[in-house]
């Protein structure tokens, strides 16, 4: 990100723009949190996502629930037991890369996108725990309920992009206590200097 970059605040603000190219001068970028649902809450995918992966839909969360303020934006997806949330960062593409944030403030990066994040949640067991204490993943397990939510989810092992797993890459987010934190860092679209122009 560049240091000129203006920052959009999604939890006040009711739109939400792509990334821009950050070798322009003065782009536009989103910051904050913004709860989407990993999958449709109840459906027998997020029944079984919760059961196999331990991974449970924030959707019935707000911004506000949760202690911190990521730039780019954090998009939401899901939490696990221990109050782990985890979501897309700066961007709702599923190529995006997933980031984390325990409740103690630890942050990074879980996967390099939605379906390798997804792979790693339905094969790997004791994922989250690796993750946390920076420890490498854990072997897949191909037990037939892994085969049936990989089945329904279109998920293939073989296709997991080696050497994007957590700890190991930078967080590709920074992570700050409150937005008045960030200001002082950042400038919003919605800073007086902005709108005096």
């Amino acid at each position: 990100m560049n240091e000129h970059a203006l920052l959009i605040d999604l939890e006040q603000q009711a739109f939400f723009a792509a990334l821009p190219d950050p070798e322009e001068e003065q782009s536009l970028v989103p910051a904050g949190k913004m709860i989407a649902p990993l999958m449709k809450p109840g459906s027998g995918e997020a029944r079984l996502l919760e059961e196999i992966g331990g991974l449970y839909s924030c959707d019935d969360r707000s911004p506000g629930d949760f202690p911190f303020y990521p730039v780019p934006a954090l998009i939401l997806l899901a939490e696990d037991e221990t109050g782990t949330v985890y979501g897309l960062i700066g961007s709702c593409d599923e190529t995006a890369l997933v980031g984390f944030v325990t409740l103690e403030g630890v942050f990074g990066q879980a996967a390099g996108n939605l379906a390798d994040f997804l792979r790693m949640a339905v094969f790997c067991p004791g994922w989250q725990w690796a993750l946390r204490e920076g420890l490498p993943l854990p072997g897949p397990v191909f037990s037939p309920e892994r085969q049936q939510l990989a089945s329904l989810l279109s998920l293939h092992w073989e296709e997991m992009t080696a050497g994007r797993l957590g700890w190991r890459e930078p967080p590709g987010f920074q992570l700050y206590v409150s937005r008045q934190q960030a200001a002082e860092q950042w400038r919003f679209t919605d800073d007086d200097f902005w709108k005096r122009g």
